[in-house]
């Protein structure tokens, strides 16, 4: 009889976590939460969910559905609605608006709560194990990031990032109280750089390595959740989902960084949840994002416009590139290699 594998230990950062969140929300039919809940169910996957990583994901989630929910009325007062009622004051236009409004927030309420709910239905399962966060933890964490040991920031001020130290020690706290935790692989999937030597070969960092691999049997590390889920888990995703993920995963965060006002929040949002409404596609969606510059970090908000303005400057001297300004330029000229100063997330600027 063949004897049964021993379930491979999975430690997700936060921004993953968020990211397949906004998959299910958005509907791309990736189901990447789902397959993670079908190898939770049979048991060939530990989830280490460090109590800290649990309260980043539901805060950060319910914050920005709470902006979106707020930005739906404003986006029905855009200039472009404006002048629609001026030439045409009749009552079916208004009830027609009205209409909408009911309708977004509505589906907007549906999709919040499937999405909750299936990120509700992974932190509980059996085979998730939430790790309380102590004084101790803490304590290593802070620890951890004034020794500058993977996963710290090397950015200066970057005290939010002492979150990814204190979220490792936990994970190794986990895996020190494992009874045959040699007989484990362990499995880390982030797309922080500062948990990798090489984020886009998912090559660890050389201090993660060394200290997890003494712990465990085997130590793995991958920047997207598809890839991890096809390689460890044989799931059946081809090469064009997993870009899909990633290609999603950049117009997300390049929406979420031009939301300086609700109404393009709201319409960002909207527009890749249900693109067949003619009030999206009406207002000029593509032309407000497209003129506005990147203001806030996706990951940790800050305001990072001085940084990406200097780093845009330097780009366009380089390429000898000095054209105005407009939104097809500024479609033109977006640059997916720009790391935040304050949490080193790597993501599209413009």
């Amino acid at each position: 009889m063949t004897q049964k594998a021993n379930p491979k230990i999975v430690f997700i950062d936060t921004n993953i976590y968020i990211n397949c969140a906004y998959e299910e929300f958005e509907d791309l039919n990736l189901d990447v939460l789902d397959k993670i809940i079908e190898n939770l169910d049979s048991d060939k996957m530990i989830l280490v969910l460090p109590e800290i990583i649990k309260s980043e994901v539901l805060v950060n989630l319910k914050n920005r559905f709470d902006k979106i929910k707020k930005a739906i009325p404003d986006s029905f007062s855009s200039i472009s609605f404006k002048k629609e009622l001026e030439n045409n004051k009749s009552k079916t236009v208004s009830k027609l608006i009205s209409k909408s409004k009911k309708y977004f927030i509505k589906e907007f309420e549906k999709s919040n709560k499937s999405t909750i709910d299936i990120i509700q239905k992974v932190i509980t399962h059996k085979n998730t194990n939430i790790v309380p966060l102590t004084d101790q933890l803490v304590l290593r964490g802070i620890n951890r990031s004034l020794l500058k040991k993977a996963p710290y920031s090397k950015m200066e001020k970057a005290y939010t990032k002492d979150c990814d130290c204190i979220a490792f020690e936990t994970l190794k706290q986990y895996l020190t109280k494992l009874k045959n935790s040699k007989k484990y692989s362990c499995i880390i999937c982030s797309d922080d750089s500062d948990y990798f030597k090489n984020i886009k070969e998912n090559k660890l960092s050389e201090d993660i390595i060394l200290e997890v691999e003494k712990l465990s049997g085997k130590i793995i590390g991958y920047n997207n959740p598809l890839e991890m889920l096809k390689n460890e888990f044989e799931a059946t995703y081809s090469e064009e989902e997993v870009e899909k993920f990633k290609e999603e995963g950049v117009l997300r965060i390049w929406a979420h960084n031009i939301e300086n006002t609700p109404e393009r929040a709201s319409r960002a949002a909207w527009a890749s949840m249900l693109p067949e409404n003619p009030h999206i596609h009406y207002c000029g969606m593509a032309s407000s994002i497209i003129s506005e510059g990147t203001k806030y970090c996706p990951v940790c908000d800050n305001d990072i416009s001085k940084y990406v303005s200097g780093y845009m400057r330097g780009k366009r001297k380089r390429s000898n590139d000095y054209s105005a300004l407009t939104a097809s330029v500024m479609f033109s000229q977006r640059y997916d290699d720009f790391q935040c100063p304050y949490c080193k997330s790597e993501f599209y600027v413009n």
